[in-house]
């Protein structure tokens, strides 16, 4: 069953966290891509980067790890217009989301910099990319791969931020989430789908055709479709050129 939606529906535990963990800590794949609209890391309580990292440092297969991130004008440092000061750490209320970045690039390079890994954290609306009509970058996704071919790939909803990675107590602290998870035939166990019950998950060959009593199971490799013609979308951007060798 290579494709299943993910539905956040407690409070305590995020789909979206165990599953991202377990797309990078699964030993298949030589190449990490993490793409989201936001990014966040100031509180180290409810730390995002610390157990990504660490999962990055445990897989010795990984050798590329490029993070986008671009929701944001790039060159307004500010925080409900008001000029940021460069620290902006409050968990809640305005947020300068370049700061955010900033830092976060900072924290990965400290962790990971004698890793041997070949690693880059963009911001994109630092590096406007030509190639693309677009001057932000919203999109959600985190893909895996085995020499250039993609195997394995997460599509948000959810953001690398505190409401939609971490665990809470409080419900007004998390979000209501619904990820896509899609893997190639072969690659079973690289996420952990078992574990949840049926109101959190949604299989592929649970969805029946309309007007018809047959599932979706016979659509032959369709979740390869999905995931190559992603990465021919993000082949086009100039910013991912380093990324894939072919």
């Amino acid at each position: 069953m290579p494709i299943a939606l993910l539905f956040r529906r407690k409070k305590e535990y995020s789909p979206f966290r165990n599953e991202l963990l377990n797309l990078i800590k699964d030993s298949r794949g030589d190449k990490l891509l993490l793409g989201y609209g936001y990014i966040d890391d100031r509180n180290d309580k409810y730390s995002i980067i610390n157990p990504i990292c660490s999962h990055i440092e445990e897989n010795e297969n990984l050798k590329k790890v490029y993070v986008i991130a671009g929701n944001f004008e790039h060159n307004k440092h500010t925080t409900n217009d008001e000029e940021c000061n460069g620290d902006n750490n409050k968990m809640t209320g305005n947020k300068c989301w370049n700061c955010a970045l900033e830092k976060v690039r900072n924290k990965i390079n400290e962790r990971l910099e004698n890793k041997g890994l070949d690693v880059k954290i963009i911001n994109f609306n630092e590096e406007i990319d030509n190639s693309f009509d677009m001057s932000k970058w919203h999109a959600k996704v985190a893909m895996k791969f085995e020499n250039d071919e993609p195997i394995a790939a997460i599509i948000g909803s959810s953001n690398l931020t505190n409401p939609a990675f971490n665990p809470h107590t409080d419900r007004r602290f998390c979000q209501f989430e619904v990820d896509v998870v899609i893997y190639l035939p072969g690659f079973d166990g690289i996420f952990d789908l078992n574990i949840y019950d049926q109101t959190e998950i949604l299989f592929s060959n649970k969805l029946e055709k309309p007007g018809k009593k047959d599932s979706y199971n016979d659509e032959a490799q369709h979740e390869k479709v999905f995931l190559y013609s992603l990465v021919e979308e993000y082949k086009k951007l100039n910013i991912l050129n380093d990324f894939f060798d072919k």
